[in-house]
């Protein structure tokens, strides 16, 4: 009887509901554009936290298997051909050129040559941008050899180097862009006309996801890199039957902020997309309704624990912290081993609900004891 006595009592269940009713309003309530909890101008979100762990994670140190990149820092233009033809001679099955020629230059004809030549099929960069209310995309940059390239031979294509941000941050690509006013339907993204190239399968398995934007996994693999100097050096690359991507790693118009890095080159941004792609590994989000329900489980069961604390006057305030610190860490470790799994669930809200429930419950309790004395003392 002791022990279900307390669920029983009135006042106990008062207290919770006051306690949550103070809780569920950061949670709940949800305004045009912003949060009660989170504000629409700040991202709050710990997919970035949970990022950069598993990324630091001694065991996730493995390279792909399937990319590698070649930097070109500091080559003269008029040297690129060169490095084409030197990737080609190796056995690379595509070649991804993320470089947009938008000027012609005198020296573009050996450029030209290698890129028609190839026996590996390329992909060259494109830029498009949303046609505003319309629905569609339209390309604004691409280089300026590409159609007649594209025209006369299937191996090449185009691929839109876009990159999807939200606060700044990349983590997440958008697979195609429709053209509603070109003469074709559409343009992959770069890293998914890549992949179309390299693997039927893969892409098709892309395609069935529709063409929602799906979360990049940038901590899965590390990427091999290497500079066009030592590639002109003749070290021994392996990238036969590979895909390999030309491009700039230090160009600062480039660099962007991503959950593991904060200037991350876009061409190792391109790398992971196509990774992700071919491993069909992608984050996935836990829906809102679901992050809000866990918070407020969470919170119920709290408010209870201290209910019961609260009868153990000497040290009740003393385990409810110890408590409170304990299920913090233990909650942010359930985040950290789901996102490891390729599954984000956003335990912000749980986080801060836990957070605030002591004060709630000390609020609540003592303006329900003020009441009590004042009750007493007037007999109300």
């Amino acid at each position: 009887m002791k022990i279900i006595e307390p669920f029983i009592n009135k006042k106990n269940w008062l207290i919770t509901i006051l306690t949550m009713s103070l809780i569920a309003p950061f949670v709940l309530f949800d305004l045009q554009y912003e949060s009660l909890l989170t504000g629409g101008s700040t991202d709050f979100s710990l997919y970035d936290f949970y990022a950069r762990e598993i990324s630091n994670s001694a065991h996730i140190k493995s390279f792909s298997k399937d990319v590698v990149v070649v930097t070109i820092d500091g080559c003269p233009r008029k040297e690129i051909h060169s490095i084409i033809d030197s990737i080609d001679n190796k056995g690379t099955k595509v070649i991804g050129l993320d470089i947009i020629f938008k000027i012609k230059n005198n020296d573009d004809s050996l450029l030209i040559k290698s890129i028609c030549n190839a026996n590996a099929k390329i992909v060259l960069a494109a830029r498009v941008d949303e046609v505003e209310d319309l629905g569609y995309f339209r390309i604004v940059d691409k280089p300026y050899f590409s159609e007649s390239l594209c025209n006369i031979k299937d191996s090449i294509s185009l691929g839109a180097v876009n990159l999807s941000s939200s606060h700044g941050i990349v983590r997440s690509f958008k697979p195609t862009f429709y053209l509603g006013n070109e003469a074709c339907d559409d343009i992959n993204q770069f890293g998914a006309e890549i992949t179309r190239q390299y693997s039927d399968d893969a892409f098709n398995k892309l395609k069935a996801r529709g063409d929602d934007i799906l979360n990049i996994n940038f901590h899965k693999n590390n990427t091999d890199l290497f500079s066009w100097e030592e590639l002109k050096k003749e070290i021994p690359i392996d990238m036969k039957d590979k895909i390999v991507l030309i491009g700039y790693e230090k160009d600062v118009n480039d660099l962007k902020m991503t959950p593991i890095k904060e200037d991350m080159a876009g061409i190792i941004i391109q790398a992971k997309i196509i990774q992700s792609i071919l491993e069909q590994s992608y984050i996935t989000n836990s829906s809102t309704i679901f992050n809000k329900m866990i918070a407020l489980i969470f919170s119920f069961i709290f408010v209870w624990t201290l209910i019961l604390l609260s009868r153990l006057h000497d040290i009740g305030n003393l385990i409810s912290r110890i408590l409170q610190i304990t299920l913090l860490l233990v909650i942010i470790i359930i985040g950290i081993n789901s996102f490891e799994k390729n599954y984000y669930i956003d335990t912000f809200y749980t986080i801060l609900c836990v957070g605030i429930s002591q004060i709630c419950f000390d609020v609540v309790t003592g303006i329900t004891g003020i009441y009590s004395r004042l009750k007493n003392r007037f007999k109300i």
